[in-house]
């Protein structure tokens, strides 16, 4: 049978499960049910009890030692498989064994799962299943977990239940004579004296249960949840059970599409008894019950508040804190030049109602808005202006007065994007008109000149965009230089993107303050610009910008500039934030050494993984698939990672002391002589999804002889016309067809193209290359220091299949977490249902969607880390809208979070910063840009964050600009909700510039929490139908 027959879609199986109104179900519940109560799944009981056979062995003792880590799982399989006598990995002897091992003695058995029981506090899904039973669909309760959840949500709302386990099995009887919740603990109750754990007690089911079991399921259909299967006495009992006759179905409910075969054979025996069964591809358990709830029950008002109550349970415990406030004091010792500009704006403008104008009107809006002597817009069913109301009356025909009305400009305009959008092309339509040889393109917002021709393809011109400025009674208008092209002169758009691209690149920080003279010379002359709409007419709308651009104050606290106090031109002031470090193991395997330069980092001391006292070198091992000729090109650029060389340029790259001494683990190269693990290809390829597919079956057959083994993938000049194919209905790309499949095979792949071999930048690739392979090799290369260690992290992510139609597009969501050492742990990958959309381009969760990602970002937390987080920190590219904030916190808050911070982070492309000295002798612009780390408030929520920076050289006395182009633009950042002061989620979020293992950069401009999320769900579109399932986020990268 294949496997794709054993499989029901998980919304059939709500409809499948609602449609039965009077039908009642059996549920059996595993310890995966009782995740998100704080408890471990039996495979992490299983990793509980290696590690402490590990640890008290090895004497191990670190904050690191997190077994949810697959480095560490690893190490400790590494050593467990060296002293031999063990169960092999994945085997179903591994329970029964290790908690034999781990506690010999049965009462310290049954006392370590009544410690893990006793302060357990039954999650929503637990709650949400008692009132299933009594909405009338439940029957009864099978669960081999021994914590009581099932009975404690019961007791909670006064649910009479009868507890059955191996002490009272008798009780079993007594249910159908009561209306009381029949739970049965197949392997007993923390709360009693015996417990099921070892071989020969798990190879034993009481007869009692077996034969209520077999009489129970043949009228209820079961739903199983949250185990394994790994029970062989109890899938016995199932399949005694399903070899009679009856009409109860099997519904086996999984997370992903891994079937184990124990629950194949299982589905399989039912079939060949005439009765039905099913495996479902489903989510979480407490997910799942929030689901068959909502489907069944929403419907009903009484019952659908019930379900909400539930939901809404601990909200109240948690709120926003009050506006945030940066504590930057009132000296400072560093100057900003911004292109800022204050622009005074009127207090009223005026709307129409378009349904009130003629047809005529109405189907000429756009051509008779474009010739006005006014500035207007259109949104939807109105129109928004600036003009008088003659000219109004006359331009749209209006004959009934309530068509238009004079309406107060709002105390913060610029929330209303409509009016904002008119206040802009306001300031162009006034510049413009003061100067003939200035022009508007309103809809690229953008004000160019004729007469500044640059490159002969375009004009030089100024971006604009508006901003608040809180406190005072105008807006802030920015000017930023950019290249405009005219429509007729028909340029592709690679030819604009270039031209621009190398028109921003050469205005560094002086060329920069040089550029903006320049402009404000020719705009202002030295004086403000007043204007009226419509011109030179006193009675209309009014405009005043000033000619001085606005500064900001920061205070540097290892600066040694002469300190001042700000004047009114420092419209912001802020500070700068110092440089995140990271840490590292000692050489001696003794503590700890810290390191803001990674590279420097890993030569004075080792990669952290050596605090897990791994005693022996463990090599890493890489397979290659390579075209015919290039075979011995890319051996001997491969060869290099083990030998040394020295930089070119010392201002931050460090010597590479070859692979052995960066790593203190060796790198093992296959000899092109060896055919399983260096595969030739033809170079000659012309159909690039073939390809893909053959690099794909390639790099399964190796992975099958040499797991955990890292693929390269060369990929010459000579195939780039064929790595990406874009169609209106479909989309390929080589690179993340091959990331896709890796994630699902567990292969990790790195690519290497044709360039790369070139002696260019030898030093920085050795770097670049030998950490991705170290990495890729479930390696540990360093962490950060500063975070909170009661916080973990997620980055949310959205991927659009844009080759689709309106409302049909798949939309892919990703959660990436982070635990408090700034690790990239899992990634989680889930279709969203029903996106909302913002402006038709940017989805967002409605507060049902919002409420289900939050519970699955609790279950990946559960699942990935030892220690649940007291706080939670969610980074997203976009703000958070009010649906998405209740929905996340009313989850989050439910699984136990006390603290949530929602943060928006997005470049602000617009608003740039001129480094300037201020010493005794004046101001004067800086050589280099403004430095890394500074952060500046410019509104009660909100913050500007530059990441990107001068930085101090390794060379004493001297600074660092990576790229050494253009002038940096900074981060907004926007607490959309949370408590937490904005310096610290300033330094949090400087402090994930640092931690992309896949790049050897000092930093990234973008956090990993949301680039890494991103770059995942684009590839997770083609894992879309593997929803809900976990990855470990080094098969992408």
């Amino acid at each position: 049978m294949e496997e794709k027959s054993y499989a029901l879609g998980f919304d059939a199986f709500l409809r499948s499960f609602g449609l039965l109104k009077n039908g009642k179900y059996a549920f059996l519940l595993g310890a995966g049910c009782s995740i998100s109560s704080g408890l471990p799944s039996a495979q992490q009981c299983i990793w509980d009890w290696k590690k402490a056979i590990y640890s008290t062995r090895n004497k191990i003792n670190s904050p690191i030692f997190d077994v949810r880590q697959d480095n560490v799982q690893k190490t400790i399989q590494n050593w467990l498989d060296s002293i031999g006598g063990f169960p092999a990995l994945g085997s179903d002897e591994e329970y029964a064994t290790y908690v034999e091992i781990a506690y010999p003695i049965e009462a310290y058995r049954k006392e370590y799962f009544a410690q893990l029981s006793r302060n357990a506090k039954p999650s929503i899904g637990y709650r949400l299943l008692i009132e299933l039973f009594r909405f009338g669909k439940l029957a009864s309760v099978w669960s081999t977990n021994f914590d009581g959840l099932v009975e404690r949500a019961a007791h909670k709302v006064d649910v009479p239940c009868v507890n059955v386990n191996i002490n009272t099995a008798d009780l079993i009887y007594s249910q159908p004579y009561s209306a009381d919740l029949l739970y049965v603990a197949l392997h007993g109750d923390y709360k009693y004296t015996k417990l099921k754990n070892t071989a020969t007690e798990l190879d034993r089911q009481d007869t009692v249960f077996e034969q209520s079991l077999q009489n129970h399921l043949s009228v209820n259909s079961l739903v199983v949840l949250g185990y394994s299967g790994r029970d062989k006495s109890l899938m016995n009992a199932l399949k005694a059970a399903y070899s009679k006759p009856g009409s109860g179905r099997l519904f086996w409910i999984g997370y992903g599409n891994y079937i184990p075969e124990s629950v194949k054979e299982l589905i399989s025996h039912c079939r060949e008894n005439n009765r039905e069964a099913f495996f479902i591809n489903g989510a979480g358990f407490d997910e799942v019950m929030l689901s068959i709830m909502e489907h069944c029950f929403y419907e009903d008002p009484e019952k659908r508040a019930t379900i909400e109550g539930i939901k809404n349970t601990s909200v109240n415990n948690i709120s926003s804190g009050s506006a945030i406030q940066l504590n930057t004091g009132n000296i400072f010792n560093s100057k900003l030049k911004l292109n800022l500009y204050p622009l005074k704006i009127p207090r009223h403008y005026y709307q129409i109602d378009t349904a009130c104008l003629s047809p005529v009107v109405n189907d000429n809006l756009k051509e008779l808005i474009k010739s006005a002597p006014f500035v207007a817009t259109v949104a939807g069913t109105q129109i928004f202006a600036f003009a008088t109301i003659s000219q109004l009356v006359s331009t749209f025909s209006i004959s009934s007065p309530d068509a238009l009305q004079q309406v107060q400009m709002p105390a913060c305009p610029l929330i209303n994007g409509t009016i904002k959008n008119l206040l802009i092309k306001a300031v162009l339509f006034g510049l413009s008109s003061k100067h003939s040889a200035l022009h508007a393109s309103y809809g690229d917002k953008i004000l160019w000149s004729n007469t500044k021709r640059y490159d002969r393809i375009g004009y030089e011109g100024l971006k604009l965009n508006l901003y608040p400025n809180r406190g005072n009674d105008y807006v802030l208008v920015s000017f930023s230089p950019t290249i405009f092209f005219l429509k007729e002169e028909n340029y592709t758009k690679l030819q604009k993107q270039n031209t621009v691209r190398r028109y921003i690149d050469s205005l560094k920080n002086k060329e920069f303050y040089n550029k903006l003279s320049e402009w404000e010379s020719e705009i202002f002359s030295g004086k403000n610009l007043l204007w009226q709409i419509p011109l030179q007419d006193s009675g209309g709308c009014t405009f005043t910008i000033g000619h001085n651009s606005a500064f900001g104050g920061v205070f540097d606290p290892e600066s040694t500039e002469p300190k001042f106090a700000l004047s009114s031109r420092e419209i912001w002031s802020g500070k700068r934030i110092p440089e995140p470090k990271l840490r590292f193991a000692n050489p001696t395997c003794d503590g700890f050494i810290e390191d803001a330069n990674p590279m420097r980092g890993l030569l004075l001391g080792s990669p952290l993984e050596r605090c897990l006292n791994l005693k022996s070198n463990s090599p890493v091992y890489i397979g290659v698939i390579c075209p015919y000729s290039y075979t011995d090109r890319l051996y001997n650029f491969l060869g290099k990672l083990n030998t040394s060389c020295v930089p070119r340029y010392f201002d931050y790259i460090q010597p590479y002391p070859g692979f052995e001494n960066a790593y203190s683990n060796t790198l093992n190269i296959p000899n092109p002589t060896d055919k399983s693990r260096w595969i030739q290809c033809n170079d000659i390829q012309r159909d690039g999804k073939f390809l893909a597919s053959k690099i794909c079956e390639f790099s399964q057959k190796m992975s099958e002889n040499y797991p955990n083994f890292t693929i390269i993938v060369f990929i010459p000049q000579k195939w780039e016309s064929i790595k990406e194919e874009i169609s209106p209905n479909d989309s390929f790309n080589l690179h993340n067809y091959i990331k896709a499949f890796g994630a699902q095979s567990r292969i990790t792949t790195q690519f290497i193209e044709e360039k790369s071999l070139s002696d260019v930048m030898d030093c920085e690739k050795r770097w670049w290359l030998s950490l991705a392979l170290f990495v890729k090799a479930q390696r540990l290369p360093w962490t950060l220091t500063n975070l909170n260690q009661d916080s973990a992290y997620a980055g949310i992510g959205f991927s659009i299949d844009r080759s689709k139609n309106k409302g049909q597009q798949l939309v892919i969501g990703c959660s990436h977490l982070y635990n408090s050492q700034g690790q990239g742990l899992k990634y989680r990958l889930r279709n969203i249902e029903n996106p909302l959309w913002i402006d038709r381009k940017n989805p967002y969760l409605s507060e049902t969607e919002a409420y289900k990602f939050g519970l699955s970002i609790l279950d990946l937390f559960h699942e990935s880390m030892e220690r649940f987080p007291r706080r939670v920190v969610i980074h997203k590219r976009t703000d958070f809208q009010s649906t998405e904030i209740n929905g996340l916190r009313k989850s989050l808050a439910t699984g136990g979070v006390k603290e949530i911070d929602l943060i928006s982070i997005t470049e602000e492309r617009n608003i740039k910063a001129i480094s300037q000295i201020a010493n005794t002798y004046g101001i004067s612009t800086d050589t280099y840009p403004l430095k890394r780390g500074i952060c500046i408030q410019i509104s009660d929520d909100e913050i500007l964050l530059w990441t990107h920076g001068a930085v101090p050289s390794v060379q004493s006395g001297r600074l660092y600009y990576a790229g050494g182009r253009a002038i940096p633009s900074p981060l907004k950042i926007k607490r959309c909700f949370g408590s937490t002061d904005i310096e610290t989620i300033a330094k949090e979020v400087l402090s994930f510039t640092k931690m992309d293992w896949n790049s050897f950069n000092f930093y990234s401009k973008i956090p990993a929490t949301v680039s890494t999320s991103n770059l995942v769900a684009q590839i997770g579109r083609l894992l879309s139908h593997y929803p809900n399932q976990t990855f470990d986020y080094r098969f992408f990268i």
